[in-house]
């Protein structure tokens, strides 16, 4: 790794301390305080205001005696889409009403036999859906809902008709004995940090690559390449899901996390590791060409930076240009028509032609 690429790398450390550091906190925050209703029931409220990039969200939540872990789903286009293309398959309890509008994400055979044989349990479910939730959920020994409406203090006209379904649900459910996670709930897991993970270096390695000093002449192969490529990987992944969770109701929460951060870092990845095999498997001399300037212009980031670039005539195709991203300094020395450079450029590996490095005859 050359010195620009290990200063990226460097730089980026401090960014993703940040970014743990906020994901445990925001992870711990979640039990929330604990609190009374007006009628004598105790719960705990966890409210967090709304920010730049979320919308506000509050949620009740109740101990469990058992750290059961499921979600209870109103069912939408995207779970139909993944059991109907065998991406997820769902248990189902017998009862028509429920199974058509409650999406059941477990895999726990002990929870989902409760849920079978109890129609108070899922009529509590059905109730609080209709008071205005937006997801019932098990995770960390709590069970939680999450109101539509998020306010910065219980809403005490409902709260205790909520916590009484709440405490109904509960009541269904074993409260002695010991639970262990199924096969399929670690394995989605599994697959969605991966997702997540690959995501994170698809992005780390952008910003490496942009560190670098290296410019390629055109991007149009390498992005033509890594559409082929990537959306054939993308693919490819699909059908693993497809064969790991066709049984399973995780299926779902995978796919959800394919979508978001899955192809994303699937098609970031590919670009990467092509572009860097493209450059630092090209071991071949460099070529010596001395371009004129033919103009130059300066563009403007999205959040006030500027960026300075140079028009050179092509060394390969008469009549084409070639634009290069140079420093103020350099843009400023600069007379087009007049200034002259040396670029020493090599083919490629994959036949992406790359500038190592460029000289400007200054005035």
């Amino acid at each position: 790794m050359n010195s620009s690429a290990l200063i990226g790398l460097v730089g980026l450390i401090p960014l993703i301390v940040v970014f743990f550091i906020i994901f445990f906190t925001s992870k711990k925050s979640l039990t929330g305080d604990e609190k009374v209703s007006p009628g004598g029931v105790p719960y705990y409220w966890y409210y967090q205001s709304a920010s730049r990039n979320s919308p506000a969200r509050c949620e009740i939540s109740i101990a469990l005696s058992i750290p059961f872990e499921f979600r209870l789903d109103r069912e939408g286009k995207i779970q139909r889409f993944a059991k109907a293309f065998g991406f997820a398959s769902m248990f189902e309890t017998g009862d028509p009403n429920f199974d058509t509008s409650i999406y059941i994400d477990s895999d726990d055979m002990q929870f989902c036999e409760r849920l079978r044989g109890s129609s108070a349990m899922r009529s509590a479910v059905l109730r609080l859906y209709d008071k205005g939730i937006t997801s019932f959920s098990a995770s960390s020994g709590r069970l939680r809902i999450r109101p539509k409406v998020a306010t910065p203090v219980p809403d005490e006209s409902t709260l205790d008709a909520m916590l009484q379904d709440m405490n109904e649900f509960k009541r269904g459910l074993p409260s002695v004995g010991d639970w262990q996670p199924p096969p399929t709930l670690l394995r989605s897991k599994l697959f969605g940090n991966t997702f997540t993970g690959l995501s994170i270096a698809g992005f780390v390695g952008i910003f490496i690559d942009v560190a670098q000093p290296y410019q390629l002449v055109s991007f149009t192969g390498l992005l033509s390449m890594t559409a082929v490529y990537g959306i054939g990987l993308a693919i490819a992944t699909l059908v693993i899901i497809s064969t790991a969770f066709r049984h399973s109701s995780y299926g779902y929460d995978v796919l959800c996390r394919w979508f978001i951060a899955g192809l994303v870092g699937t098609l970031l990845c590919t670009n990467v590791a092509l572009y860097n095999i493209n450059i630092h498997c090209d071991h071949s001399p460099a070529e010596v060409f001395h371009p004129r300037v033919v103009g130059r212009y300066i563009t403007h980031g999205r959040h006030g930076s500027t960026h300075y670039h140079i028009t050179l005539e092509s060394w390969r195709i008469q009549g084409q240009t070639y634009n290069l991203g140079v420093n103020s300094q350099t843009y400023n020395s600069v007379v087009p028509g007049i200034t002259s450079t040396t670029i020493y450029a090599h083919p490629g590996t994959l036949g992406f032609e790359w500038i190592e490095h460029y000289e400007v005859m200054t005035r």
